[in-house]
């Protein structure tokens, strides 16, 4: 149904006189019936809304109180001008107001999924080496908390309790948690810092009451971790991290803000799970879901009436934008199953014109899919269903491309030499620069040059090879000429025989900001100019003094599927914010990670540094 209304009170608006038609109408509440109210006033504001025409529902909005709630916040209307306006109002109140739709950048983000999207967070070596199905249905371990002691721990399942507890180490069992619904669960040690963290699917799948053997590795590995092994992370590296990641509820892994994807699920299960992720505040939603659901042999109508379930919830809790991507290949999809996923995405155009703007489709298929056969382009996907670093990074980098045009919000990069931590003026500040200035933004030339590398280095870094034998890094200095302060850090690497790395790392260990307990990230500007079977490109901060939980973002991994760049791209990288300086550290050292392959070559510029606290 749509309604027109005009607001009786904009008196001075070039729009006085349009009639104004409501384009989101489920995103507002209220009485609804058949009268025309004409010249009818009260309701919310001075002057009230009035009715001026009714649609052939012959339904409208009567103006009362209940019109303007809480829940309608993000409603959109256009003007017989074509001006669009959104409703500002965050409860029913006098005098509420309309505003310019564009003047509310597009500025928080949430990825929802399955592991396409989970995979882009983990920990290096996933802090778990195995564990047994014990319940019958699968469900999906991801890691512990940090303190969690290792080897064999047990979790046990209570069938008529819907309950989980978990025993790490062979010791006792923590305190049992609710296991009934779908999504994330955080089943607690018997100590602080001893958390298992689950993908459950309580509300969908019928578990049985048994035990399951989860092992916990040695403590020393990698504490949290961005990949692309999923479109997620390479998307906002290209973006420049404009977007803000919206924060996930209690009860969901600490680390993996922005990112809701569920292994294993398909879109029934995150409309199961919607209790839990109903709670996430964003504006855009970028949607990744259905190859279970095919795979599972799912109709194309239940897809279908799933999925759209799933928008308008998150409509409902303020969404301004669902971005669904096409649903990704299956090396073993039959005919019929490519067949159905074709008009699962033609079901979602037509839903999408429906939607005023609200629903865009992105093609995400169509990136890592070879057109001949329908299975994942070579090297895109390891298995045939997930993607490798080199899929993740071209379908992220497309992702980008569409991102881009929907926020132009700036990202904050070290501005000067005075853009530094100090505990009265600045204490968010950035910890590097304190001791060398300019090191920061990559100005000077005094840096050094160790094993394998030779050249022209930026002040307060190093450069050597820590890999191999037989790579060479070739350092320069490069001016910018985009007017961003500081210089390029060039590396130019040639010459590896197998897989070898080079690194870039601050000369000094940094103390200023330093405080146990406090979390931090370290943000890089790089320029991928080009290369040749570069298979790492990470940022990473290294720690002294404590054991190796350092975080780590990273364009591609090493030993894993070569990432290839046929073009300049400038991205920035970006370490998960949950991680934390645990006790005995002393100082830590922002670094940068290039490698490639045997007989690979790449050309890298590293701009401005960021470490701060999170």
């Amino acid at each position: 149904m749509h309604v027109f209304l005009q607001r009786a009170s904009w008196a001075s608006s070039p729009y006085l006189g349009d009639d104004i038609e409501v384009i989101d109408e489920n995103r507002v509440s209220g009485a609804w019936n058949g009268t025309c109210y004409g010249e009818s006033g009260g309701g919310p504001g001075v002057g009230g809304w009035r009715a001026l025409q009714v649609c052939a529902s012959s339904s409208i909005l009567a103006p009362t109180a209940s019109m303007l709630s809480v829940a309608n916040r993000g409603a959109r209307f256009v003007t017989e001008s074509g001006a669009t306006f959104r409703n500002n109002a965050t409860e029913s109140q006098a005098g509420t107001t309309m505003v310019p739709d564009d003047s509310k950048p597009l500025s928080s983000i949430c990825f929802f999924g399955d592991s396409t999207t989970q995979y882009a967070i983990g920990a290096l070596g996933n802090q778990l080496s195995g564990s047994t199905q014990g319940f019958g249905p699968s469900y999906n371990p991801l890691w512990v908390d940090n303190d969690c002691p290792s080897g064999a721990g047990t979790l046990t399942y209570n069938a008529a309790a819907k309950t989980l507890t978990w025993a790490p180490g062979g010791g006792a069992a923590g305190a049992a948690v609710d296991a009934s619904g779908t999504g994330f669960v955080a089943v607690p040690g018997p100590s602080a810092g001893q958390t298992l963290y689950l993908v459950w699917f309580g509300a969908d799948r019928a578990y049985t009451s048994g035990t399951s053997t989860v092992t916990v590795q040695v403590d020393g590995f990698q504490a949290w971790s961005y990949t692309n092994k999923s479109h997620v992370v390479p998307a906002l590296a290209a973006v420049q991290w404009r977007y803000k990641l919206a924060a996930l509820p209690a009860g969901c892994p600490p680390g993996m803000d922005g990112i809701y994807g569920l292994g294993g699920a398909g879109a029934g299960d995150l409309v199961s799970a919607a209790p839990q992720w109903s709670q996430i505040v964003c504006d855009i939603a970028v949607l990744q879901i259905g190859t279970n659901d095919i795979a599972g042999g799912a109709s194309v109508a239940s897809y279908l009436a799933n999925v759209q379930a799933v928008c308008e919830r998150l409509f409902a809790q303020g969404v301004q934008m669902v971005v669904w991507c096409t649903i990704l290949p299956r090396n073993t999809d039959t005919v019929s199953q490519m067949r159905k996923k074709a008009a699962a995405a033609a079901g979602m155009r037509a839903y999408a014109a429906i939607k005023g703007g609200r629903v865009a489709i992105f093609d995400m298929a169509s990136i890592v899919t070879n057109p001949a056969n329908g299975q994942w382009r070579a090297g895109m996907s390891g298995d045939g269903i997930h993607y490798t670093a080199a899929g993740g990074t071209a379908a992220g980098y497309a992702l980008a491309d569409y991102l881009a045009t929907l926020n132009a919000a700036s990202v904050l990069l070290p501005a000067s030499y005075q853009d530094t931590y100090d505990a009265a003026d600045n204490p968010a500040g950035n910890c590097l620069g304190v001791a060398t200035a300019g090191m920061q933004v990559m100005a000077g030339s005094g840096g050094t040059a160790g094993t394998g590398a030779s050249g022209s280095i930026a002040t307060g870094w190093n450069v050597q090879r820590t890999s191999g034998a037989s790579m060479t890094a070739v350092c320069s200095k490069v001016a910018r000429t985009d007017g961003v302060p500081g210089e390029w850090q060039q590396i130019v690497l040639s010459g590896a025989a197998a897989n070898e790395i080079a690194r870039l790392q601050s000369a000094l260990g940094i103390t200023a900001g330093l405080v146990i307990g406090q979390s931090y990230v370290v943000e890089v500007e790089a320029r991928i100019v080009a290369s040749t079977n570069m298979n790492l490109l990470q940022a990473t901060l290294n720690v002294s003094g404590v054991s190796a939980r350092d975080p780590e973002a990273w364009q591609g991994q090493g030993g894993d599927t070569n990432v290839d760049v046929t073009s300049p791209r400038t991205i920035w990288l970006r370490t998960p914010p949950a991680w934390v300086l645990d006790s005995g550290a002393s100082n830590f050292y922002p670094t940068i990670n290039v490698g490639t392959a045997s007989g690979g070559s790449a050309t890298i510029q590293i701009g401005r540094v960021r470490v701060a606290k999170a």
